[in-house]
């Protein structure tokens, strides 16, 4: 079984080296990854920059490869380059810090799995709500015991988005199976001291959880469990897909566009 480690938070981050290590018996681990962290980096891709790629230790009888793109740039460089075959699966984490609600919209570790099911592969993101690495090692061994016990193959282009609660408190009860919440944040946009000319703005702010559902991720991880989310590369709104069918195939006048219609068999290939 071969097995690709990626994250948003870095290489060198202790999530990665946790999951990575917790992982290692259950078949030939590979961990291509950013340089850096790029944190909230989304489904960003590096299209007009040359992306570094650098063989990096990770531990003994694990291969590592330093990207220095982002966490997308990483899973499509390991996919397409990199690996010696297609892998089996794609684990993105452990991150530091949850991937609720919209977050995974701006989510690295998320966009990683993402673009994993995007190629083919089943894959995985995992997130840990605690900052810093003092449990890194307990959530790498859940997932490694999820794998064993609870992991189901998905239909193709699903995939899974795994938090844990904090474990400094208990040890969570059960897991729940669970649909995306909304996750607001009350952004804050504090003003920085000018330079160069230029004003300065950090985002702060805090998550408003107050509305969740019951059956949403924010709860499930708000009460101590795991929460487990499969998630679909799919966006299609459906229900609003069926109420334009009044206006599907509707013919558009060609003066809106100010040109004249052709039939379609004459357009070239390039048009």
């Amino acid at each position: 079984m071969l097995i690709l480690v990626t994250n948003d938070d870095g290489i060198d981050a202790p999530g990665i080296r946790a999951l990575a290590h917790a992982v290692r018996e259950r078949g030939d681990v590979v961990v291509v990854a950013p340089d850096g962290n790029r944190s909230a980096s989304g489904h960003a891709i590096t299209l007009t920059e040359r992306i570094s790629v650098a063989a990096h230790h990770v531990e003994p009888g694990i291969r590592g490869f330093a990207v220095g793109g982002t966490p997308v740039d990483a899973v499509k460089l390991a996919l397409e380059k990199l690996l010696p075959g297609p892998p089996d699966l794609v684990l993105s984490g452990v991150n530091h810090g949850s991937n609720l609600g919209r977050d995974v919209f701006y989510s690295g570790t998320v966009s990683a799995a993402m673009e994993a099911a995007f190629m083919g592969t089943p894959a995985v993101a995992v997130s840990l709500a605690e900052r810093g690495g003092a449990h890194m090692a307990e959530a790498a061994t859940f997932v490694a015991w999820w794998l064993d016990h609870a992991y189901r193959p998905l239909p193709p282009g699903v995939f899974y988005n795994l938090n844990l609660p904090p474990l400094g408190a208990a040890v969570p009860p059960a897991l729940r199976i669970t649909r995306l919440g909304e996750r607001h944040y009350l952004n804050e946009f504090q003003r920085q001291a000018p330079s160069a000319g230029r004003d300065w703005y950090m985002m702060a702010g805090l998550a408003d959880d107050a509305s969740e559902a019951p059956d949403t991720d924010v709860v499930a991880v708000a009460a101590g469990f795991v929460s487990v989310t499969p998630l679909s590369i799919d966006l299609t709104a459906r229900d609003a897909q069926a109420a334009l069918a009044p206006v599907d195939n509707l013919l558009v006048p060609a003066d809106v566009f100010r040109m004249e219609r052709r039939p379609r068999d004459t357009l070239s290939r390039t048009e």
